[in-house]
């Protein structure tokens, strides 16, 4: 809720624009309004800070104003798997004896820590929040959920990612095109470069080799050669021998 002295973005959605709200915000104490174009009648006393992109202002604002992260964070996104692979990261993490947490559509999970949660991937004022609490109390090493929606809607933007996780042999993603026009604008929004031809997979290795020249810090998983990262190995019988271990 906007209270006394608070600052109002107003953003442009599917089905009503922030715009129609500045009255409401400013009367509730509003100091200053961000938005894409001015809003008509701003009163003199109300700051105005006009953006190209409100959504990814108001993320980089909430990284601004919470700044602390964990020092490592993996983004898992893709059309299924998401819950898994953040949780089992997550895990491995705890295991290797690091301060782990996971973030996503079950909650977060932490050391002394495990709320449910109702979205896969939270709002920005939401998420630095959270990861400013969870860097407060010591963990290093964070997994969260990306999804589809929430990457188009800017809301990892002031993330410092570290890694990003594809699984289930997707790059770039299936589950994008719910809410991009067309594949290869994923990359080019989010900043990690641009992809020639189909959406490549591990089980393709031409287009793995295409990935590797725009996305060096993506972690692939395929159906026969299991995992490929750049400079990592992986072999699935001594992964199962350690398991039983």
């Amino acid at each position: 809720a906007v209270r006394d002295g608070y600052l109002f973005v107003a953003i442009a959605g599917n089905r009503t624009d922030g715009l129609r709200f500045v009255p409401q915000a400013i009367s509730a104490g509003a100091a200053a309004i961000m938005a894409e174009q001015r809003p008509d009648s701003l009163a003199d006393n109300v700051a105005f800070v006009e953006v190209p992109n409100a959504r990814r202002a108001l993320a980089l604002s909430a990284a601004k104003y919470f700044p602390r992260q964990p020092r490592t964070i993996a983004a898992v996104t893709g059309t299924s798997g998401k819950t898994s692979v953040v949780a089992f990261t997550r895990q491995i993490w705890a295991h290797a004896g690091f301060q782990a947490a996971s973030i996503g559509t079950t909650g977060v999970v932490a050391p002394g820590r495990d709320d449910y949660g109702t979205l896969t991937t939270p709002d920005p004022v939401a998420l630095h929040l959270l990861l400013k609490e969870l860097a407060q109390s010591g963990v290093t090493h964070a997994a969260m959920e990306a999804s589809s929606h929430g990457l188009d809607q800017r809301r990892l933007d002031g993330v410092r990612r570290k890694i990003v996780l594809a699984p289930l042999a997707v790059l770039l993603i299936a589950g994008a095109l719910s809410s991009l026009p067309t594949l290869t604008q994923w990359p080019l929004r989010h900043g990690f470069g641009g992809i020639l031809g189909d959406t490549p997979t591990i089980d393709d290795p031409p287009a793995v080799n295409r990935a590797g020249m725009v996305a060096g810090d993506f972690v692939f998983f395929g159906n026969q050669n299991n995992v490929f990262a750049p400079g990592v190995g992986f072999d699935e019988d001594e992964a199962v021998q350690g398991a039983a271990n």
